[in-house]
Order: structure tokens, then C-alpha cells, then sequence
């Protein structure tokens, strides 16, 4: 129930996860269409949209996509050259939310963790974010590549 709540933003996602324990013990869950035929029991009228959400829930639970940027983004800011720009793509905004966060705190004044009780960075900040907000593609690049439509661009510089 956690992953389809927490990845795929599934208010019914305990509902969803007691029709998933029923069904397992019928028999063993195989094939997507199990799947599908399962959230259909659990959601009554679900939509394509509720589907995708759900499956899409699986895919970043099994790839730890999550996970993956939660540890990438320090990463890339220990590797970033002064003056050096980060451009991230996110197509999910858990993801977005995370860089959109990580942003935001190396652009404050002082990055020092708060239980510190002297500031050791001098209250300079480590960069500035460039976008304000997150760059979508417009009407043109939709038009010429439709699976593009839930990307969001966000940049920051070192400095």
C-alpha cells in the first residue's frame, strides 16, 4: 500500500493492496493483466491515467528510481566544477520535487544542518538556480514527441 500511495500518488492504495493479498491467495499474480484486473476490482471506474500511476508505482519501487537520484544529486554536486551547470530532466514530480528541493537548499545563504551551532559554510551559498520555474515542452516538440508531455527541465550553477 506504501509503494502505490508514496509512488504513485494512490489515495486508494490500501484498498488496492488488500485486493492484490486476496487475489495472491487465489492464485499467483503472473501477468499485468492480473494486475490490471485487480486494480479494476479495487477501483471501481478506474481510469487509464489511475492504471498508468499504479504500474508506474511498480516501476520506480523495482528500479529505485527514487532512491537512485536521492543519492545522485550529492553526487553531482561534489563532481560540478565552479561555474559548472546541472540540468536535470524529471518525467515524475516525486522526482521533480526532489531536485526542485535539493536546488532550493544549495541556493540558501547557509547550507550548515541545522542542529550545527556555527555556521561553518560562512552563509555562502553553493550555487543559484536558473530556472525559476521547471522548463515544459512546448506545443512543437509535444507535436513531434508525445511522451515528452510530463518532462520537467530544471538548471542550477555552481558557484
Amino acid at each position: 500500500a506504501t509503494l502505490f500511495y508514496r509512488y504513485g500518488e494512490e489515495r486508494r492504495s490500501r484498498r488496492l493492496a488488500r485486493v492484490l493479498v486476496e487475489m495472491r491467495r487465489e492464485s499467483s499474480l503472473e501477468r499485468s493483466d492480473q494486475l490490471v484486473a485487480a486494480i479494476d476490482r479495487a477501483i471501481p471506474r478506474a481510469m487509464t491515467q489511475d492504471r498508468a500511476r499504479i504500474f508506474q508505482a511498480l516501476r520506480m519501487a523495482v528500479n529505485e528510481e527514487v532512491e537512485s537520484l536521492t543519492t545522485a544529486l550529492p553526487q553531482l554536486l561534489e563532481a560540478l566544477s565552479s561555474g559548472g551547470v546541472l540540468v536535470i530532466l524529471s518525467y515524475h514530480s516525486i522526482e521533480d520535487r526532489l531536485v526542485k528541493d535539493a536546488f532550493r537548499e544549495w541556493s540558501r545563504e547557509c547550507v550548515c544542518p541545522p542542529g550545527l551551532p556555527v555556521c561553518r559554510c560562512r552563509g555562502r551559498r553553493l550555487g543559484a538556480t536558473l530556472t525559476r520555474k521547471p522548463v515544459r515542452p512546448g506545443a512543437e516538440e509535444l507535436q513531434a514527441n508525445p511522451r515528452v508531455r510530463s518532462a520537467r527541465l530544471r538548471a542550477w550553477r555552481k558557484d
